[in-house]
């Protein structure tokens, strides 16, 4: 059984839009997490501590935090004692969506900085917020135990249990009914069952799913909305030899979670990032000097790239049009239109492939000098060892890239070319190439569109959409393609020989200048 790993990426996302001036001398930055016997939280620690001592001279860190996630009154204690040291800055993940706000509100009125993460406050009393997009992550979970139900041959239309640490965390909350109207949406004939929440607690959770399990006949998934409920599903699964009857999804990585995915008794995790989390957090402290007093807005300059990148040019009006007003920063997963999860596509072009810039050249420019070219003459295509000798490819042959572009686009059909550098460097399944231009095909009585369609990537991508709803850009990377072996295209230039008619000329003495 394939064991699926969903990551959902942490979103940077700043309330109030500043620019800062820079700090002059560490300041006093409070650290407050959830729970300090949880591995997820020790992770987050883990990450503001290196951030600390890799800028020790914009930081100076403390650690706090209750036990576990439980212990909310706990955490409002010590938040409040924090507040009356008065550092520069507090970094917290709050246990509640409410309890904290009332020392947080303090904390705010004696002028420190507030960072939270993780947890989204019912109150707008911080400064910054960071975190991931919960309820997009619930509808990942959702979709991964379709997916799973699929690859198992169950057919959608029994039972999930759904498995949440605590009542009231706007975290879980989000999670949850993210799983909720996902799974509404894309198996409408499954019930999800009733919550069951257990204080966080391992036993509760192993107790919540054997109860489930003894109440309904045909429970056919289990959703835990965190690392400690998705243990004590994934156990009960595990001591009743459930795996190829229950799907086990899951939030977090805990190690017994990790565990649970390698044997199959969880099917899929959604992972954060806690170690960003923490160092982030931290680097948003850098602010705490500057950030109340000097508030200098950039949301115009925000709106007008927005405006540009999914409109294209920029609107004669001095009045622009406010094309953020229905942007989230929040980031999510969209699978590309030509996936290589889809059978038609991998059948016909079974490598997914990816590309960069090379450090010789801008764009297209400098690609006429001929030091330059005879340092990197012509782009490189990465394979990995077990791809290449499927094709009988080895390090230095050319190669023929093709895309569904080129079925598409005459000028291409014949594909695109490069030389192969075989190597265990890239991921099996993928491959690599630079972006590459041939100003070679410019000079005279050459077919100057070869410039750029003879070994140029560009080509082999996308311009139909979806476009990016930020900047406007179409899909410039992971697109399947074709690899087969080929020979030299005619007309590239390779050897050092091939590039004089570009060497410079000893021109005649103007008469300028010094001479001996």
């Amino acid at each position: 059984m394939k064991k699926l790993v969903s990551l959902l990426l942490v979103a940077m996302m700043l309330i109030v839009p500043t620019m800062i001036h820079a700090v002059e001398a560490p300041v006093d930055v409070a650290v407050i997490i959830k729970a300090t016997t949880s591995d997820f939280w020790q992770y987050v620690l883990v990450g503001a501590e290196n951030y600390g001592k890799e800028f020790p001279d914009r930081v100076n860190i403390t650690t706090y935090g209750p036990p576990t996630e439980a212990d909310i009154d706990q955490q409002v204690s010590i938040l409040e004692d924090v507040v009356s040291t008065n550092p520069k800055a507090i970094v917290i993940s709050s246990a509640s969506s409410d309890a904290t706000i009332p020392a947080l509100r303090e904390a705010q009125e004696k002028g420190i900085v507030v960072i939270t993460i993780d947890n989204r406050l019912n109150e707008d009393v911080y400064d910054a917020f960071l975190a991931t997009n919960n309820y997009v992550g619930g509808g990942l979970a959702a979709q991964q135990m379709l997916d799973s139900w699929k690859e198992l041959g169950i057919e959608p239309k029994g039972q999930v249990g759904i498995v949440n640490a605590m009542a009231g965390v706007q975290v879980l909350t989000d999670r949850e009914q993210g799983f909720r109207d996902k799974m509404a949406e894309i198996a409408p004939e499954v019930e999800l069952l009733q919550t069951r929440f257990t204080d966080n607690d391992m036993v509760k959770s192993i107790t919540a799913a054997e109860d489930l399990i003894s109440a309904n006949e045909n429970i056919i998934g289990f959703f835990g909305c965190n690392n400690v409920t998705g243990s004590g599903v994934a156990r009960v699964i595990s001591e009743r030899e459930l795996k190829d009857k229950i799907v086990g999804i899951a939030f977090d990585s805990d190690p017994e979670e990790i565990n649970a995915v390698q044997n199959g008794d969880l099917k899929a995790l959604i992972l954060q990032d806690p170690y960003g989390m923490g160092y982030k957090g931290k680097d948003y402290t850098t602010w705490a000097r500057d950030i109340k007093d000097n508030p200098r807005k950039d949301q115009t300059y925000c709106d007008r790239i927005l405006y540009i990148g999914r409109h294209g040019n920029d609107p004669e009006v001095k009045e622009m049009p406010p094309a953020s007003a229905d942007y989230s920063p929040v980031p999510f997963y969209r699978e590309p239109l030509e996936s290589p999860l889809d059978p038609e596509v991998k059948a016909k072009y079974p490598l997914v492939a990816s590309n960069g810039r090379l450090p010789y050249y801008h764009h297209s420019t400098l690609r006429n000098i001929p030091y330059l070219r005879e340092t990197y003459p012509v782009p490189e295509l990465w394979i990995d060892p077990d791809a290449a000798a499927e094709r009988g490819i080895v390090t230095g042959d050319w190669v023929n890239i093709k895309s569904r572009r080129c079925e598409e686009q005459e000028i291409i059909a014949d594909g695109i070319y490069a030389k192969a550098f075989v190597t265990k460097g890239i991921i099996p399944g993928e491959v690599y190439m630079e972006r590459f231009w041939n100003p070679e095909f410019l000079e005279e009585g050459q077919d100057a569109r070869k410039s750029w369609t003879m070994c140029n990537w560009n080509v082999l991508s996308r311009r139909e959409g979806p476009h990016n709803p930020v900047m406007g850009t179409y899909t410039l990377r992971g697109v399947p393609v074709q690899v087969t072996k080929s020979t030299k295209p005619a007309g590239v230039w390779c050897e050092p020989e091939d590039f004089k008619p570009w060497m410079p000329e000893y021109s005649e003495n103007t008469g300028g200048g010094y001479y001996a």
